[in-house]
C-alpha cells in the first residue's frame, strides 16, 4: 500500500510545483510538459507492475497472442498498440510500460488545461479509484483517458476533433463509442436547475428506464450478461453517497464565469444518474467510469468559486482527507481490483 500513498504524494507534490510555474494560459507546451514530469512516479508504478490486477494475465496473454501473429479478435486500435510494443520488445511488459505512461499523461494534461488546484486533481484521481481502475481495465481507462481529453473540444465546440477522439478511444474500447452524445448533453450544464430536475426524474424513474433499456439489449451480443452478476451486482452505498455529494457541492457551489463547468457539471450529473441505474442495466456501471472521471476536475472548480476562506481552506484539507479515508479503505482493506500485494517485473526476474 505504502508504493501506491508514496507514488500519489510525489506526483501530488510535482504537480503543486508545476501548477507554481509562471505559463501562458492552457498553453499545450506547459500542459503537456507539466504532465509528463507529475505523471513519472504514478505512471512507473503501474509501468514496471507485475501480476497486478485481476485482468493482467489476460492482457500478458493477449500480447503474447499479438506477438505469435493473433489476436485480430479485439478491438483494432489496441491490437495496434500491442503489435507496436512487440516491435520493441518480446516482452509483455513493453505493453504495460506504454499504456501506463499514455494513461497517466492523457489525463494529467487535462488536469493541468483545466484544474485550478491540479495538486488536488491528482490525489482524487488515485484515491476515487480510477488509477486502480486502470491497473484492472486498462483498455476501457486508456479510453477513458482519451474522452477527458475530448471536453476541450465540447467547450470550444470543434466537432472534428472531438469525434475524431471519441472514434479513436472507441477503437480502443467499443462501450467509449457512447461517450459521442455528450457533445450534446454537455452544454445542458449551463441550466443547472434542468440538470438537476432531470437528474431527480432519472431516479424515480429508474425502474421503468432499466427495464427499456434491457430489452434493447436483449437483442445484441451483450444478451448473454442479462441475468449474470453484471446486472444484478449493487452499487455500493458509499460510492452513490459520495457521487449524491459531489453532484450537490458543485451544484451550489457553480461557477457561472467558467465556460466549462457546465460541461463538467452535466457529466457529473450522468454519472450519478449511472449510479441509479446500477444494478438494473447490465453492465451500466462501466459508463460511471467515463462519465465519472472528469469530477476530478469539478470539484476543484468548484472549489474555486467558495468565497469564504475558512470553507475554502477546510474544503482543501477535507476533500483529500475523506479521498484517503476513501482508498485506505477500498484499497488497504478491501483490495479492490486486486492491486495488492504489489510486486514489480524485477521481482519475476529474482523469483
Amino acid at each position: 500500500m505504502h508504493i501506491y500513498l508514496t507514488g500519489t504524494a510525489a506526483s501530488s507534490i510535482l504537480a503543486l510545483i508545476c501548477s507554481r510555474v509562471e505559463r501562458k494560459k492552457n498553453g499545450a507546451a506547459y500542459c503537456f510538459i507539466s504532465a509528463l514530469l507529475s505523471s513519472l512516479p504514478l505512471a512507473l508504478i503501474a509501468a514496471v507492475r507485475f501480476n497486478v490486477g485481476q485482468d493482467y494475465p489476460a492482457y500478458a496473454h493477449y500480447f503474447i497472442q499479438v506477438r505469435n501473429g493473433a489476436g485480430r479478435d479485439r478491438e483494432p486500435l489496441f491490437y495496434l498498440l500491442n503489435k507496436a510494443a512487440a516491435l520493441f520488445s518480446d516482452d509483455y511488459v513493453s505493453i504495460f510500460v506504454i499504456t501506463s505512461f499514455l494513461f497517466v499523461i492523457l489525463v494529467l494534461v487535462q488536469v493541468f488545461r483545466d484544474s485550478p488546484y491540479p495538486a488536488l486533481s491528482v490525489i482524487m484521481f488515485v484515491c476515487a479509484g480510477y488509477y486502480f481502475d486502470f491497473l484492472n481495465g486498462t483498455r476501457q481507462m486508456l479510453g477513458c483517458a482519451i474522452l477527458i481529453c475530448s471536453l476541450t473540444f465540447v467547450c470550444e465546440r470543434k466537432i472534428l476533433p472531438f469525434l475524431l477522439l471519441v472514434i479513436t478511444a472507441g477503437l480502443i474500447h467499443t462501450t467509449c463509442f457512447l461517450f459521442a452524445p455528450v457533445w450534446f448533453f454537455g452544454h445542458l450544464g449551463k441550466r443547472k436547475n434542468a440538470v438537476l430536475i432531470g437528474t431527480l426524474a432519472v431516479f424515480l424513474m429508474s425502474d421503468r428506464i432499466a427495464a427499456i433499456v434491457n430489452t434493447l439489449i436483449g437483442e445484441t451480443l451483450y444478451s448473454m450478461y442479462i441475468g449474470s452478476e453484471f446486472e444484478t451486482g449493487k452499487q455500493g452505498l458509499v460510492t452513490l453517497m459520495i457521487n449524491i455529494v459531489l453532484f450537490i457541492f458543485a451544484y451550489v457551489f457553480y461557477d457561472d464565469s467558467d465556460k466549462s463547468y457546465g460541461i463538467y457539471f452535466t457529466l457529473q450529473a450522468m454519472t450519478l444518474c449511472v449510479s441509479a441505474l446500477t444494478g438494473k442495466i447490465v453492465l451500466i456501471n462501466r459508463l460511471g467510469w467515463m462519465f465519472g472521471m472528469p469530477a476530478i476536475i469539478l470539484i476543484p472548480k468548484a472549489l474555486k468559486n467558495v468565497r469564504n476562506r475558512l470553507l475554502l481552506s477546510a474544503g482543501m484539507v477535507g476533500i483529500p482527507f475523506i479521498y484517503l479515508v476513501y482508498l485506505l479503505y477500498t484499497v488497504g482493506v478491501t483490495n479492490s481490483n486486486n492491486v495488492l500485494p504489489y510486486m514489480t517485473v524485477f521481482s519475476r526476474i529474482s523469483g
